[in-house]
């Protein structure tokens, strides 16, 4: 229940664009945990770490943040099956 708050508490921070590539993964011992779809999101938000800390403790009155790290957790999507078949044939 504590991660669906901070996730909520992400999502009115960050950009709307952002909202889907990022998620809260974990919090422990004063580190926020992000798991971000690709090493891309990661760099974009470190750049934005000092604004997020600040955010997270006035707005999430999470005054025990102390660092945020970012977790890169690619998302694999199935390949649907092909609607033909390849046929080898040794001659």
């Amino acid at each position: 229940k504590e991660l669906q708050s901070l996730q909520g508490i992400l999502e009115s921070l960050i950009d709307p664009s952002m909202v889907s590539y990022c998620r809260v993964a974990n919090f422990r011992q004063g580190t926020l945990i992000l798991e971000v779809d690709n090493a891309a999101w990661a760099t974009r938000l470190r750049f934005m770490i000092p604004e997020l800390l600040s955010d997270f403790r006035s707005k999430g009155k999470i005054y025990n943040l102390r660092t945020i790290e970012f977790y890169v957790k690619v998302r694999t999507a199935t390949a649907p099956k092909p609607s033909f078949e390849w046929q080898c044939r040794a001659e």
